[in-house]
C-alpha cells in the first residue's frame, strides 16, 4: 500500500512539473511573461532540478525590469539593458527576442522624443524662441508620436507662445513708455 501511494504521490507531482512548465512554455510562446514567469517558478518549486530553470526565469525578470525602466522615463538603462538581453537571446523568431525588439525600439524613440524636448525646453528658458519654435514643430509634425508626447509638445507650444506674447507685450510697454519720455521731455 505503501509503494502504491508512493508511486501515485510521484506520478501526480512529476506530471505537474510537466503541466506547469508546458504551461509556461505556451505563455512563453504568446508573450506573457508575467504569468510564463508565474508558471515557470511553479514547476521550478516541484522540480528535481530547481537551478535547471534559473537562466530562464532570470531573463524573464530582466525583462520585466527593462520594461520598468521604460515606463519610468530611464531610457539609458532600459537601452543598455535591453541589448544584454537580446545577446541573451539567441531565437530571433522567438516571441521574448521580438518582445526585446519592439522594447528596445520604443526605448530609443522616447529617448530621441525627449532629448528633442529638452532641447526645445532649454531654447525656450534662454529666450531663442525661433529656435524653439522649429524643433516644437518638427516635434509636432512627427506620426510616430503617442498621445501622451503630442500632450507635452503641445504644453511647450502653448509655453512659447505665452512667452512670445509676454515679450511683445514687454516690448509694447517699454515703447509706449520711450514715447511718454520723448513726449514729456518736448514739453519741457
Amino acid at each position: 500500500a505503501a509503494l502504491i501511494g508512493g508511486g501515485v504521490w510521484y506520478f501526480t507531482n512529476s506530471h505537474k512539473t510537466d503541466e506547469n512548465l508546458v504551461m509556461a512554455e505556451k505563455y512563453m510562446d504568446r508573450g506573457d511573461f508575467d504569468k510564463a514567469l508565474e508558471y515557470y517558478q511553479k514547476a521550478q518549486a516541484e522540480a528535481k532540478d530547481p537551478a535547471a530553470l534559473d537562466a530562464t526565469i532570470q531573463l524573464i525578470k530582466d525583462y520585466q525590469s527593462a520594461e520598468d525602466y521604460v515606463g519610468n522615463g530611464q531610457y539609458t538603462e532600459a537601452i543598455a539593458a535591453l541589448k544584454q538581453l537580446q545577446n541573451r537571446v539567441t531565437d530571433p523568431d522567438s516571441a521574448m527576442y521580438k518582445a526585446i525588439e519592439g522594447l528596445l525600439d520604443k526605448a530609443q524613440s522616447d529617448d530621441q522624443f525627449n532629448s528633442d524636448l529638452d532641447e526645445a525646453q532649454s531654447y525656450l528658458d534662454d529666450k531663442k524662441y525661433d529656435a524653439a519654435s522649429g524643433k516644437l514643430d518638427s516635434l509636432a509634425n512627427d506620426d510616430s508620436l503617442t498621445d501622451d508626447q503630442k500632450k507635452q509638445v503641445k504644453e511647450l507650444q502653448k509655453q512659447l507662445s505665452d512667452a512670445q506674447q509676454q515679450e511683445k507685450q514687454q516690448e509694447e510697454n517699454s515703447q509706449k513708455k520711450a514715447e511718454q519720455r520723448d513726449a514729456f521731455s518736448k514739453k519741457m
